[in-house]
């Protein structure tokens, strides 16, 4: 696998991680090519590792749980683990219980403190809760292979891709909010290009489409969610509650390069927005610049390769 530095922004090749001015270290940790980030109202982090089919958590750059199939001892099993993590970005691919096909979202319920990850080679979304063990999964046939939503929580199988209520093609990113005491998970449902929003059950309670090639997710402390539409190079505020859609206008300075291929978007305090452009491997920042969709970039850093401040495909960030 590669060894990869931990921070805040995720590279996936090599998956590079260096902000040790946000993370107040830097620790190497066997990621494996890294493409999602999140945080819990505990500080945890969570990291999905595409390439090494298993999920991380970090309690300030240290790992403290780790699992996936064989990602210990290499047992075709699942297994869990801490700090010392045998094969920790060498998870062994599969449909089984708990096992991933290339994770590429994770997303934390802070009120169980349920572990939701999109398994993304087997068109299925799997919840653990927070020692790794699997509560449940659901997608279509996951169960007994019918072509229907299913919820499974032993015994089960990959997912039926399609475009059908609750059914997906290659879920790539997810996000949780709570309203009126009822969580709703978002996936992003990559291969039919469209948000879907669901129960904590896999219930599809609604959607929206119009996307392309749509990168990752975020919640904004006000409960708004942002897209990264990669493919139409545009960044998107959708409703939570409505899945209204709403286009964030860019302004860039003179000279400076048009937003290009974006994948992460995130709002901090300020409501200023953090993108991370794979196409252009950089980081920029945007503050409002007259209504709630209209920013213009004030900062930008970065540039191709694998040194400090330096980035390949940079994908996620929170």
């Amino acid at each position: 696998g590669t060894t990869t530095s931990y921070g805040n922004i995720l590279n996936e090749t090599p998956a590079t991680l260096s902000f040790a001015e946000y993370v107040g270290q830097n620790v190497s940790y066997d990621i494996n090519f890294a493409t999602a980030i999140t945080r819990d109202s505990a500080g945890l982090d969570y990291v999905a590792s595409k390439d090494g089919n298993s999920i991380q958590v970090y309690d300030d750059g240290s790992p403290t749980l780790v699992f996936g199939w064989g990602i210990d001892t290499g047992a075709n099993s699942f297994e869990t683990c801490g700090l010392g993590c045998g094969l920790p970005g060498a998870g062994i691919s599969g449909a089984g219980d708990g096992q991933f096909d290339a994770p590429e979202g994770v997303a934390v319920d802070s009120t169980t403190g349920y572990i939701y990850v999109a398994d993304t080679g087997n068109d299925r979304i799997q919840v653990f809760d927070s020692s790794g063990t699997l509560v449940r999964m659901f997608g279509w046939g996951v169960d007994t292979g019918a072509s229907a939503l299913e919820v499974c929580t032993s015994g089960c199988q990959a997912g039926i891709p399609g475009n059908g209520s609750g059914q997906y093609n290659a879920p790539k990113s997810l996000a949780i909010t709570r309203t009126n005491g009822t969580t709703y998970l978002y996936a992003v449902d990559f291969g039919n290009n469209r948000i879907q929003k669901l129960t904590t059950l896999g219930v599809m309670v609604d959607e929206v489409g119009g996307f392309s090639s749509p990168g990752w997710i975020t919640v904004s402390q006000d409960n708004e969610i942002l897209l990264a539409d990669t493919g139409n190079n545009r960044i998107v505020s959708v409703g939570a509650f409505d899945l209204d859609t709403e286009v964030i206008t860019l302004t860039e300075p003179s000279g400076w390069t048009a937003v290009t291929s974006p994948t992460g978007v995130v709002k901090d305090s300020d409501n200023n927005l953090i993108i991370t452009e794979s196409g252009n491997d950089r980081v920029v920042f945007a503050a409002p610049n007259g209504n709630s969709s209209q920013y213009k970039y004030v900062m930008a850093y970065g540039s191709t390769g694998t040194g400090e401040n330096q980035f390949d495909t940079p994908t996620s960030l929170y």
